[in-house]
């Protein structure tokens, strides 16, 4: 799926009660803001915003009105509780959920992913 917008990706809920995988590793613009996925089980995640383009994030969090995305670890852990693997990382429970924790190898497969303003400025090239 490619979403086209001329102001940067698009915000989802995605809600399913007996989903258990997810690949959205193909898709563009597609920014999951919120989900409701009790028995996903694995997720596959890509970039979710192109490097350059009319479907790069533009906002900016200290100006004013902008957007502020939330991070896919932090939409994953609320919404998605059974989760067992991100991107062929298979998750250590329950520490993956406890976001004041550290958790260095699901930090790297999250920061390349993930398009929050944490990561967008740890490794995006606007």
């Amino acid at each position: 799926m490619w979403i086209a917008s001329g102001h940067g990706a698009v915000s989802f809920s995605v809600s399913s009660s007996c989903l258990e995988f997810l690949d959205l590793s193909q898709c563009r613009g597609l920014d999951l803001e919120r989900v409701d996925l009790p028995r996903l089980t694995v997720i596959k995640l890509t970039r979710l915003y192109p490097w350059h383009g009319s479907l790069m994030l533009r906002t900016n969090p200290g100006v004013e009105g902008a957007q502020c995305r939330p991070c896919i670890r932090e939409v994953l852990a609320a919404g998605a509780p059974g989760l067992r693997v991100v991107n062929e990382h298979i998750l250590r429970r329950p520490e993956w959920t406890d976001l004041s924790g550290s958790y260095d190898e699901l930090n790297l497969v999250i920061g390349a992913v993930c398009s929050c303003p944490c990561h967008r400025s740890d490794s995006w090239v606007s």
